[in-house]
C-alpha cells in the first residue's frame, strides 16, 4: 500500500473500538460528509467533501470485516515499525474537524442586503486542547458561536452574517477553522442578484444561476431556445455545421455534445448515436465522429455549458431584466 492511512484515525475510533462503534461512527462521517449534502456548495469544497467521504467508506469496508481488520492491523504494525503485538497500543490519534455543510452560497443578493446563516463544527478524531475560528471581519464576519454539545465545546454552532455591497460583484470567501494544529476551511460565497436595463436587442451572456426560475425550466426541460414577456433566450451552439459525406472528422473532446462526452468518460471507444457515430483514433489518439451511412445528411451542433444568452424582443425598446 503506497499510502498507508490509518483508518481508525479517519473514522475517529479507537484501535479497540468494537464493531457497533465503528457502525455508529460510519453512520455519521456519511451523513456528514456526502457530497450531495449541499446541492449549492462550491466545487473545490464538493471535492474536499468527495474525498473525506471515500476515505471513510473505504476505512469502514476494511473495518467492519474481521479478517480484514486482522490483515490491516498487522499492516499498520509493520508500517509503524512498532514491536508490540497489539493495535491497542498505538498512539492516541489527532483530532480532525469537519464543517457541516462544507460549503455556503449566498445566492440572489440585493446591493446593501444582509443574509445570516450558521455551520457546524465538529471533531471526528482524537482528542483536542484548543480552537482557533478565523474571522474574515469584511463583507463576511462570524457573528458568535456556541456549544449544542453539554459534555464538551464541539459540536460548535457558528454563525455568519454576509452583506452586498454596491458593485455587483461575485465574492468569496474562506473560514478556517482549527482544533490544535490540524487545519480544515468552509468556503462562503455572495452571488448578487442581477439587475439592468436592456435598451438593445443584442445577444447576451447569462450564467445558468442568473436565469430567472421559468426561464431554467424551460432549459431543463430540453429547449434550446423559447420566448418570454420581454426576452427570448437560446443555447448559443458553438458547432453548427452540416455534414453530407461520410469520412471521418476530428473534433476536440470540449466540442463533442455532452452525451458523447460521458460515452468516452465511461471507457467506451467506439459507439454510435442517432446519426452520427464516434471513436477514438487508435493510431492519432484524436477524437473522431463521422455520419452513419443510412443518413445522406444530418446537422452536427454542440453547445457550450453554461453559454446561456437573452436579448430583448424587437417588439420592446426597453426592459429590466432581473431575475
Amino acid at each position: 500500500m503506497a499510502d498507508f492511512e490509518d483508518y481508525y484515525e479517519i473514522l475517529g475510533v479507537d484501535a479497540e473500538a468494537s464493531p457497533q462503534e465503528i457502525e455508529r461512527a460510519w453512520k455519521d462521517l456519511r451523513i456528514i460528509l456526502h457530497p450531495d449534502r449541499v446541492p449549492e456548495a462550491s466545487p473545490s469544497a464538493k471535492k474536499r467533501a468527495e474525498k473525506e467521504f471515500k476515505k471513510a467508506s473505504q476505512a469502514y469496508d476494511v473495518l467492519k470485516d474481521p479478517e480484514q481488520r486482522k490483515r490491516y492491523d498487522a499492516e499498520w504494525l509493520d508500517k509503524k515499525g512498532s514491536t508490540t503485538s497489539s493495535a491497542k497500543d498505538r498512539a492516541p490519534t489527532k483530532p480532525k474537524p469537519i464543517i457541516d455543510p462544507p460549503g455556503i452560497v449566498f445566492k440572489n443578493m440585493k446591493p446593501g442586503e444582509t443574509k445570516q446563516t450558521s455551520f457546524l463544527v465538529i471533531n471526528v478524531g482524537g482528542p483536542y486542547s484548543k480552537i482557533h475560528i478565523s474571522n474574515p471581519d469584511s463583507w463576511l464576519k462570524i457573528s458568535d458561536w456556541h456549544s449544542i454539545s453539554t459534555n464538551d465545546e464541539l459540536p460548535l454552532k457558528v454563525n455568519i452574517i454576509a452583506q452586498a455591497d454596491d458593485s455587483g460583484r461575485k465574492r468569496s470567501e474562506n473560514i478556517y477553522v482549527q482544533l490544535d494544529d490540524i487545519q480544515t476551511y468552509i468556503t462562503v460565497i455572495l452571488e448578487p442578484k442581477i439587475r439592468m436595463e436592456i435598451r438593445d436587442h443584442n445577444w447576451h451572456d447569462v450564467g445558468f444561476e442568473n436565469l430567472n426560475s421559468w426561464a431554467q425550466r424551460q432549459f431543463t426541460s430540453g429547449k434550446t431556445e423559447f420566448k418570454g414577456t420581454h426576452f427570448e433566450y437560446r443555447l448559443e451552439p458553438k458547432i453548427y455545421r452540416k455534414i453530407k459525406d461520410h469520412s471521418w472528422h476530428d473534433i476536440g473532446f470540449q466540442d463533442l455534445n455532452s452525451w458523447a462526452q460521458g460515452q468516452f468518460n465511461s471507457g467506451q471507444a467506439e459507439f454510435k448515436g442517432k446519426y452520427f457515430e464516434y471513436r477514438m483514433n487508435q493510431i492519432t489518439r484524436k477524437y473522431q465522429f463521422r455520419l452513419q451511412h443510412k443518413h445522406k445528411s444530418a446537422i452536427y451542433a454542440t453547445v457550450i455549458p453554461g453559454k446561456y444568452q437573452f436579448r430583448l424582443l424587437q417588439k420592446h425598446k426597453s426592459a429590466i431584466y432581473a431575475p
